[in-house]
């Protein structure tokens, strides 16, 4: 997803670098995108997941009768989140490096 964005903004990032934008300022922009995508992404999941395992114990009560004590596991989240940002972070860096070693005109046309 995140070289179809850039091959989908190359011109934009080229017209960025004409007007004197340094290939360090690219990068950041894309690894700044991409830890918004990770973040909110993660954050939905994890709301998600937490909302249906507090619905399977509900359900348990309901149909069983067993009294199960819901508790999020916060360092397994925690090391979760920590995981798929390095994951992330580290698949998008080749093409953030090819971006970066790209001349303004080949951006640009």
């Amino acid at each position: 997803m995140v070289a179809a964005n850039i091959g989908a903004r190359t011109f934009e990032f080229g017209v960025l670098r004409a007007t004197g934008a340094t290939p360090g300022l690219l990068a950041r922009l894309v690894l700044g995108e991409v830890l918004l995508l990770t973040i909110a992404g993660a954050g939905i999941g994890t709301a998600l997941g937490l909302h249906l395992a507090r619905m399977g114990v509900l359900w348990h009560k309901e149909l069983g009768g067993q009294e199960i004590v819901f508790e999020p596991p916060l360092a397994p989240l925690a090391i979760g989140w920590a995981v798929l940002l390095i994951m992330t972070v580290a698949s998008a860096m080749p093409a953030v490096r090819a971006l970066m070693r790209r001349s303004v005109r080949e951006l640009v046309s």
